[in-house]
């Protein structure tokens, strides 16, 4: 493995070791739900503690996202917007809160709607707290999405947060994909797992960035 690694044929990670690919290839969500799980299951826990009672919340679309959902569920009184199908239908939320989906193209192997539909709807909403992801991050570049199709969508969902958190685990960090959603201009605060690079944390908090690692 270390000598793969080397050579660029795949990352290794915590416990095995993840094949590199082309900025423009994207797993289906099938196969993403697997990948870090218990580090996702951490930074979602993470999460759900900065959500309070009352809070409006904006769910972006992702694996991470749909960790976080699960772990507000509970919490009273919530109003939750979404692009994410699995959020709004699968997830069991308190009775005394709101699910608002946004609404547009379905991407159906991924459980998301996409298009000019979906990012007017997000324009005209103002949450407590937007929790982002993305599919690739770098502190000097910024955000990255595989799907050049979402990047309207999320561009929006960045600006309509009074806090915007990124929920990434560390190998999206040093990455880029295919299409630049932003730079991390936007960003308030980055949960991540333990073994992010200490390079990747000094970096985003000049910046500014609250980092979090869980």
């Amino acid at each position: 493995l270390n000598e793969m690694s080397q050579k660029e044929v795949l990352e290794r990670v915590h416990g095995g070791a993840i094949k590199l690919t082309g900025t423009s290839h994207e797993p289906l969500q099938i196969e993403k739900i697997g990948h870090m799980a218990e580090e996702k299951k951490r930074i979602a826990q993470y999460a759900s503690s900065l959500v309070k009672p009352g809070n409006s919340i904006f769910l972006d679309s992702g694996t991470t996202t749909l960790f976080v959902a699960e772990a507000i569920k509970d919490i009273r009184n919530l109003t939750i917007i979404t692009d994410n199908l699995d959020i709004a239908y699968n997830v069991q939320f308190d009775p005394s809160s709101s699910v608002i989906l946004t609404g547009g193209m379905i991407r159906r192997d991924y459980s998301v709607v996409v298009g000019e539909i979906t990012e007017y709807v997000v324009s005209k909403f103002k949450v407590d707290i937007s929790f982002v992801a993305c599919d690739a991050a770098d502190p000097d570049k910024g955000l990255y999405n595989v799907n050049y199709l979402e990047i309207g969508v999320k561009k929006a969902i960045l600006n309509c947060g009074r806090k915007t958190v990124l929920v990434a685990d560390h190998t999206k960090f040093n990455n880029c994909s295919l299409a630049l959603i932003a730079p991390f201009d936007n960003v308030d605060c980055v949960i991540t797992d333990a073994d992010v690079s200490s390079n990747i944390v000094t970096k985003l908090q000049k910046k500014k960035i609250e980092v979090v690692l869980c």
